[in-house]
């Protein structure tokens, strides 16, 4: 009897395979298929948010390897095409990755990658970002500023929260006990 293979596990079960090494050259704890961003250390997630020491080319690495983009992780041999979809599924995850540090200090709720694996951010980036609306988190309502956001939600709500991602950044350093990575 033939067995039935559900061709999204396979898909990211391969992945997950071609990016396991590489992610730990940067991530103690390791990657598996159900590995989401609310797994990750507040230092590594840290890390991560702030783009520091070569993080870009990491994140463009681990998409490359994920999308199997290329034979290796190497943002500059890849072709103009496909360096606009590794850009912009590395646009996408650091979002997810910053609205998971938002989350972190209770500003805010609800975003498109909090329920997904990381894997499954990366290789679904598209069919995640067309599910939510909108894009961006919504404000706590226990945060300082929740009125004004309730109030400028529909117009600009999402330039007000990104305007509130450096003063996060150095407000969850500051919780980790890092001010730079």
């Amino acid at each position: 009897m033939s067995k039935v293979v559900d061709f999204r596990d396979y898909h990211v079960k391969q992945a997950v395979k071609r990016c396991q090494d590489f992610w730990k050259t940067r991530c103690p704890l390791g990657l598996s298929a159900d590995t989401r961003l609310d797994q990750l250390s507040d230092k590594t997630l840290l890390t991560l948010a702030f783009l520091g020491k070569d993080i870009m080319a990491f994140l463009q690495g681990l998409t490359i390897l994920a999308l199997d983009a290329g034979p290796e992780p190497d943002f500059g041999r890849l072709a103009a095409n496909s360096k606009l979809k590794i850009l912009d599924v590395n646009l996408f995850l650091i979002d997810q990755i910053r609205w998971e540090c938002l989350k972190r200090l209770g500003w805010v709720r609800g975003f498109p990658g909090e329920e997904y694996p990381l894997i499954e951010l990366i290789l679904f980036a598209e069919k995640i970002k067309a599910e939510f609306k909108p894009t961006f988190p919504q404000l706590s309502e226990t945060h300082p500023n929740y009125q004004e956001f309730n109030w400028r939600r529909d117009k600009d709500g999402e330039a007000m929260i990104r305007a509130m991602i450096p003063t996060a950044l150095a407000a969850f350093g500051g919780k980790v006990g890092l001010t730079s990575c």
